[in-house]
């Protein structure tokens, strides 16, 4: 026990460019979300996390979640020798509710029994500044060809 989660796992693919994700979302002020991303990279029982800050209050708010910070964890402990995580890997998105930190370890928090909510508004790929100006700058703009 310890663990709440919900996963969305149909085939998408995130651009091999991508950096980091968006979410916007607002919450109960609890600790312990965290938002999970599986790979082909490594064993399916290895997620990535992302331990999200406690949100509270009526506004959403919105957060950018460097995929660099996202730690490999196996059953709520940390997996050392994991890959880092790779965009163009990522295969399921989910979020889950835990008393164990994703920085590592056995550490628990202290998580209040009873219902919670998490409700998430939008979640987006973000790339990285380089790529975009990239972009920008093979592509013309419209009547500049």
């Amino acid at each position: 026990g310890g663990f709440a989660s919900v996963r969305y796992s149909p085939p998408f693919r995130i651009p091999s460019d991508v950096e980091a994700l968006e979410l916007e979302a607002r919450g109960d002020g609890r600790a312990g979300y965290k938002l999970t991303l599986r790979s082909d990279a490594v064993d399916s029982s290895v997620s990535y996390q992302f331990q999200l800050p406690p949100l509270s209050g009526e506004e959403f708010t919105k957060l950018r979640l460097p995929l660099s910070e996202f730690r490999a964890t196996s059953r709520g402990r940390s997996v050392l020798d994991a890959p880092p995580l790779r965009a163009a890997d990522v295969r399921s998105l989910g979020l889950m509710l835990s008393r164990y930190e994703s920085s590592g370890g056995m550490g628990k928090q202290s998580i209040p029994p009873g219902k919670f909510r998490l409700q998430i508004k939008r979640i987006a790929v973000a790339k990285s500044e380089l790529a975009m100006n990239a972009l920008r700058w093979v592509k013309p703009p419209p009547g500049n060809q």
